[in-house]
C-alpha cells in the first residue's frame, strides 16, 4: 500500500492575454481568462496491491485533487 502526495504552490503570472476561451457561439467571441496570481494545489493518491498466489493480483487506486481555484477531481478503480 502506498500514499502519494504532491503539494504545490504557484505564484506569479499564471494566465496571460494569449490564453483565450471560446464560448458556445460558434467560436465568434474569444475572451481572455482572468486568473488569480497564486494557486495552492493538493493531489492525494492511495494505491494498494494484494497478491493472491502466483497468478492473480488485485490492484486498486484512489486519487483526489483539489486546488484554491475550486477545481476538484476524483478517480478510482
Amino acid at each position: 500500500m502506498s500514499l502519494l502526495t504532491d503539494i504545490g504552490y504557484q505564484k506569479g503570472l499564471l494566465g496571460t492575454a494569449y490564453q483565450r476561451v471560446y464560448f458556445g457561439d460558434n467560436g465568434n467571441n474569444a475572451y481572455s481568462e482572468k486568473l488569480p496570481d497564486n494557486r495552492f494545489k493538493l493531489p492525494i493518491g492511495l494505491r494498494a496491491n494484494y497478491f493472491l498466489g502466483d497468478k492473480f493480483i488485485l490492484r486498486g487506486f484512489y486519487r483526489y485533487y483539489t486546488d484554491s481555484w475550486k477545481l476538484t477531481l476524483t478517480q478510482q478503480s
